[in-house]
């Protein structure tokens, strides 16, 4: 027992000794950048250290030891069963300042725009084309349900001065209406600018929604629909 009580002491003596010559520490990163997504989906983030999404109007705080933080983040929009949609948005910045805080803001620039759409119709709507007839024409293979009581989010699309949008009646490919920029709709906003058109069986066919939804949906895939909605 005695030399089980002396071995203990001998450590505890070992011990006090290294601790005083390398006492513990706490690392006090005192940098800070506040990353904001002020955009309308969900941003993918990455830097040298991890990997993370921003959610929706949420922001990721990140510490660190010095200036400068680099970082780069992408987005786009997806359909109710996880299909892409329309363009990627992408940022590589670096961040610099004199101060200890920085805040920063992912948005999109008047490059592009966020499409969202309602269909009050009794056509079901789908494909539909975006950018119809230029360079930056994109087909999407959605469905806008008929009748629906839904804000559809769609995804990001570039913003041209001859944006054109076209939708296919889904059962019937023949029967497809087009709007234009500058003549059906104007887009909305500088930063994240943004186009809610409401699908009507009125004459003109559409309207502009100008007030942002608070509630919105993700669109159906074509095969989403197939197997979903009662047509």
């Amino acid at each position: 027992m005695k030399t089980i009580i002396n071995l203990a002491l001998a450590m505890l003596f070992l011990i006090s000794i290294y601790s005083c010559e390398k006492p513990f520490e706490i690392i006090q990163k005192d940098k800070v950048a506040v990353i904001h997504n002020t955009v309308y989906t969900d941003v993918d983030y990455a830097d040298i250290e991890r990997n993370m999404v921003i959610q929706i109007d949420l922001s990721y705080i990140k510490t660190f030891d010095s200036w400068p933080h680099s970082y780069t983040a992408s987005t786009w929009g997806k359909t109710s069963d996880n299909y892409k949609l329309g363009e990627t948005i992408t940022w590589s910045k670096t961040l610099e300042s004199e101060n200890d805080t920085v805040f920063d803001e992912l948005y999109t620039d008047s490059d592009y725009f966020y499409l969202i759409l309602k269909n009050s119709s009794s056509k079901s709507y789908g494909p539909i084309v975006v950018n119809y007839d230029n360079v930056n024409q994109i087909t999407e293979e959605i469905v806008i349900p008929a009748n629906s009581p839904y804000y559809y989010t769609i995804a990001y699309y570039r913003k041209r001065n001859d944006t054109k949008i076209r939708l296919y009646n889904y059962n019937n490919q023949n029967d497809h209406r087009t709007f234009t920029a500058g003549v059906n709709f104007n887009f909305e906003g500088s930063n994240n600018p943004y186009l809610i058109l409401e699908i009507e069986n009125s004459k003109s066919g559409i309207s502009q929604i100008h007030d942002f939804p608070e509630y919105t949906r993700l669109i159906p895939s074509i095969n989403q629909f197939k197997n979903n909605y009662k047509l």
